[in-house]
């Protein structure tokens, strides 16, 4: 609990030093980007350059899909339709190259 002013600032100069460390591979800064159309149309058209990939008009974060097939839900981090009708499925998977690098050795 914070009882005094200087707790109080070094707490919020903690979150702040943790926020500005955030990047696209942190689940929330990827799921707020991806919920701006113009930046997740962008985003699939240079994952998928072969495609004439038309403007996204639906993007739902932490989208749920159930499958009968499967007799359970999956979650896609996010889930996105262009004006074409089109569906596309973004997950983000981050690695520690490091770890990686390691294993190998």
């Amino acid at each position: 609990m914070i009882t005094n002013l200087a707790q109080f600032q070094a707490t919020t100069r903690q979150l702040w030093q943790a926020w500005q460390a955030k990047t696209i591979t942190s689940e929330l800064i990827f799921e707020m980007v991806m919920q701006n159309p113009t930046l997740c149309t962008e985003l699939v058209q240079r994952a998928l350059p072969e495609l004439e990939v038309g403007p996204s008009h639906l993007v739902n974060p932490q989208q749920d899909v159930h499958s009968a097939l499967l007799a359970r839900a999956v979650r896609y981090d996010i889930y996105a339709q262009d004006e074409a009708g089109r569906t596309f499925v973004l997950e983000m998977q981050v690695k520690d190259e490091r770890d990686l690098a390691e294993r190998i050795r």
